[in-house]
């Protein structure tokens, strides 16, 4: 997260911004609910916990932590010439933003940064389907 550290994006419904200390106990309270950590694949952590893993977010050169959207990056060395994949992960913790489509936008938001970043592939996990987007390079 270091190269982004200073990052916003914009669109017109939301704005993604790193994961900073002052939105650890927000966080904190919505990894409390069984539900989301179970969908997330999370641990329970404790407050102080939760505050150092923020830290390890900040100083990560391969993470992307944009409220709980996160984009990963990775060079697939498997190909003649080194490609970029990115891994879109996202949760919508407050229950009074779900089903207004914020997750889509959010989605589309880290795949324009992506692509910005010259990623080549997309991948999405949701819940139990996994889908796989191709990003044609622009």
């Amino acid at each position: 997260m270091r190269l982004n550290k200073s990052t916003k994006i914009i669109s017109d419904r939301v704005i993604l911004v790193p994961y900073r200390i002052q939105h650890v106990p927000k966080y904190h309270k919505w990894m409390e609910n069984e539900l989301l950590r179970e969908q997330t694949a999370s641990e329970r952590l404790s407050l102080d916990e939760e505050y150092a893993m923020q830290q390890t977010w900040l100083h990560d050169e391969n993470k992307s932590m944009i409220g709980d959207a996160n984009l990963y990056l990775r060079n697939d060395e498997d190909q003649d010439a080194p490609i970029l994949i990115g891994e879109v992960g996202l949760m919508v913790a407050d229950n009074a933003f779900r089903g207004k489509g914020l997750g889509k936008e959010i989605a589309l938001c880290l795949i324009r940064y992506g692509k910005r970043l010259h990623t080549k592939f997309f991948l999405m996990e949701f819940l139990t389907d996994f889908l796989t987007i191709f990003v044609e390079k622009s």
